[in-house]
């Protein structure tokens, strides 16, 4: 029933980089904080 463990650590790494690279993005202004979000979901999700 459980996934497998490599398959789910996968994922969780891609989130983990995500809220790394979030922190530094957010005390940015609103109007370029989506923008800057966005790119950085790009590269994650291309691979």
């Amino acid at each position: 029933m459980t996934p497998p463990r490599s398959t789910s650590r996968r994922p969780a790494a891609l989130l983990a980089l995500g809220l790394l690279a979030a922190p530094p993005v957010a005390p940015a202004p609103p109007a370029l904080s989506p923008a800057a979000l966005a790119r950085t979901a790009e590269p994650p999700a291309a691979a």
